[in-house]
């Protein structure tokens, strides 16, 4: 690969993963229906929040011992600003091509920033 090639990539890279991104944030509420049943659903609890995205690994405990691999639970990080209130559950939008939708797995809170790492967020499951 030439120079040029990899300069390009370094830049695309660069421009994913190291300028902020806008997401929105959604909850899980609970409320009811026409007629009176329990029901839940997404309400929009911030919208085009600031974050920077990274993408690592990190793995289940259960190994496989047929493939000795630990098989991955997520790949997506996202850091906010510590004062965006997100919770266990959360799903974050990801504004960035593709866009998607992401579960909050994991919260780490720091003085200066939440690491939050993501799960795909399949409708299905």
């Amino acid at each position: 690969m030439d120079i040029v090639k990899w300069n390009k990539l370094a830049h695309i890279l660069h421009d994913r993963f190291m300028t902020l991104v806008p997401c929105d944030i959604y909850r899980t509420v609970k409320t009811q229906d026409d007629v009176g049943g329990d029901i839940e659903r997404l309400q929009l609890v911030y919208e085009d929040v600031d974050c920077y995205c990274s993408q690592h690994p990190w793995y289940d405990n259960n190994a496989s011992t047929e493939t000795a691999v630990w098989p991955k639970k997520g790949l997506y990080r996202v850091h906010f600003h510590p004062d965006v209130d997100i919770r266990d559950g959360d799903i974050v939008e990801v504004k960035i091509r593709p866009r998607r939708k992401f579960v909050v797995g994991r919260l780490a809170t720091y003085p200066t920033h939440t690491r939050v790492e993501l799960t795909v967020w399949n409708v299905n499951e």
